[in-house]
């Protein structure tokens, strides 16, 4: 798709300036009173990385009023693809330390380059590629704009937070099936059975789904790991909920961690798993 040449330019320039600065840098393309680039001028604010991932330097963050476009530098490690991750895919071989920079435009033009902390393996990728992640959503949030894409699908979010407590509990708190279920987010109807924890969990699921649980948690009504009600409240559903997949605990993981020390509840969590699936 052809792009206005102004708006192009305006991200050319902030990616090579990008390149230029120290990492978690956040720079913003001021428009000026007409809404046309100012001059070039740009303002710059010095994030705190934080150890969550890279994105999360930029929650809670809202560019200037006016500001065009904005882009950020940051460090990170090449993953493979269909891993959980917070920022875009990566070009390198697995493990390789990276820099990372994206710019987003206003327009909803998008680009990002990656290389090799020494200088290697460098690769710039225009919009036209797919580029996603809580990087490129949080972007777009402090811009004002919605995270684009579509959000992920609800199924799995009860069970997600089901074994997030159950991994997060002291030692010893859980002995019995029923202490595990006490800690299901939605209540069970009649014994409780696996089958009637997973249908418990289907109903949280269509009845509550991200937005519900968002809410929820920017209220304080109830957490997620590591994300403040405030963070929450910044967050749009889509970016939200790509946080809660990355960082809730898979079934896979919970049930190898309980069958070390509950076996027999490990085989109750695996038959609420394959009906929940």
């Amino acid at each position: 798709m052809q792009r206005d040449p102004q708006p192009r330019s305006i991200v050319d320039g902030l990616l090579g300036l990008t390149a230029a600065l120290e990492p978690f840098t956040l720079l913003a393309a001021l428009a000026g009173p007409n809404g046309h680039p100012d001059d070039g001028r740009v303002a710059l604010r010095s994030l705190r990385p934080d150890p969550r991932c890279a994105a999360a330097s930029l929650f809670g963050v809202l560019a200037p009023p006016g500001t065009l476009a904005v882009a950020v530098g940051v460090l990170g490690t090449a993953r493979p693809l269909g891993t959980a991750v917070t920022d875009p895919v990566t070009a390198g071989p697995i493990g390789t330390q990276l820099r990372i920079d994206v710019v987003v435009h206003r327009d909803g033009t998008v680009r990002h380059r990656t290389r090799g902390t020494d200088g290697s393996n460098e690769s710039v990728v225009d919009d036209e590629v797919p580029c996603s992640g809580l990087l490129v959503d949080a972007l777009h949030l402090a811009l004002g704009m919605p995270s684009p894409g579509a959000c992920p699908p609800v199924t799995g979010l009860a069970l997600g937070l089901w074994s997030s407590r159950l991994l997060h509990v002291p030692d010893g708190t859980i002995r019995t099936w029923r202490d595990a279920v006490a800690l299901l987010p939605a209540p069970t109807t009649g014994p409780p059975t696996p089958a009637a924890v997973a249908g418990a969990c289907r109903r949280f699921d269509r009845e509550r789904g991200w937005a519900g649980l968002r809410a929820d948690i920017a209220a304080g009504r109830t957490e997620v790991p590591d994300l403040s009600p405030a963070e929450a409240e910044w967050l749009d559903t889509t970016a939200f909920a790509r946080w809660c997949v990355q960082t809730l605990p898979t079934a896979g993981w919970t049930e190898r961690e309980l069958r070390a020390n509950s076996p027999g509840i490990a085989d109750r969590y695996a038959e609420v798993v394959r009906d929940t699936s």
